[in-house]
């Protein structure tokens, strides 16, 4: 159902395939194809799918553990909306001791993905 509107561009789908792909509902559990619908969705600005790419930079799967990326798509996706994202924020820059020049970067370069438009579910 949602694999159609997704190949479409439809960010909503796009995320819930990522969602499918990621628990193996319906489908093989696959962390790449996941990574890669989340991804399609947290560039157009989805705050959804910006938090779950977040959380898979943050745990490693199936991506190289990348604390810069996690406070990356988190910043975005708290900033679009997401309500789970400042939780992590705060943990990724304290628990994990980014440096406070890579947390500006990581401000910066998710600036690009900010959409006031996007609403979350």
């Amino acid at each position: 159902m949602w694999l159609p509107m997704a190949e479409q561009g439809n960010l909503l789908a796009q995320n819930y395939v990522g969602i499918h792909h990621y628990l193996g509902l319906g489908v093989d559990r696959d962390f790449r194809k996941a990574v890669t619908w989340f991804a399609k969705a947290a560039v157009k600005g989805y705050p959804d799918a910006q938090y779950n790419l977040g959380a898979m930079y943050a745990n490693g799967e199936h991506v190289a553990k990348d604390y810069y990326k996690a406070y990356l798509w988190f910043f975005a996706a708290d900033h679009n909306g997401n309500q789970h994202a400042a939780k992590r924020l705060t943990g990724i820059a304290s628990e994990h001791k980014l440096l406070g020049n890579q947390v500006r970067y990581a401000e910066q370069e998710a600036k690009q993905y900010i959409n006031k438009e996007v609403i979350s579910d």
